[in-house]
């Protein structure tokens, strides 16, 4: 993926993660989901047993490593502006690629590649330097 387009997506993302924690401080409204397919407990079960194969396919970070505890921290700030009823079993990890990703799963399991998270740092870093 070339540089820019990386950039783009990363905006795209964080703008997202922004506006969803904006639109959350002010008693948002939530769409009826209808009538799902599969109840909260199935969606959960099935996000764990994905969760498991990513586990088993991808260098996920333990929970101890400071990127996963950046991250959860994070994640926490985020989950705690939805109102429970509205709420997943959130649970946050970290994979060691070095690409730009993110990705959730069904019942509340998300994942963000250390890729994201560094380029979240350097540009923090780049900000404070130049007096942004």
């Amino acid at each position: 993926m070339d540089r820019a387009l990386s950039k783009q997506l990363l905006c795209f993302v964080l703008l997202w993660l922004a506006g969803h924690a904006w639109a959350q401080s002010a008693n948002p409204t939530f769409p009826d989901p209808g009538r799902p397919s599969m109840s909260r407990e199935e969606q959960h079960a099935l996000g764990l047993q994905a969760a498991a194969q990513v586990y088993k396919q991808m260098p996920v970070l333990p929970d101890s490593s400071p990127e996963t505890q950046y991250v959860r921290q994070l994640g926490e700030k985020l989950v705690a502006t939805i109102p429970p009823q509205h709420s997943w079993p959130f649970e946050f990890h970290v994979v060691a690629q070095k690409e730009i990703n993110a990705f959730a799963l069904p019942g509340g399991p998300m994942f963000i590649n250390i890729g994201t998270h560094h380029l979240r740092r350097q540009r923090s870093r780049t900000r404070w330097r130049h007096g942004a």
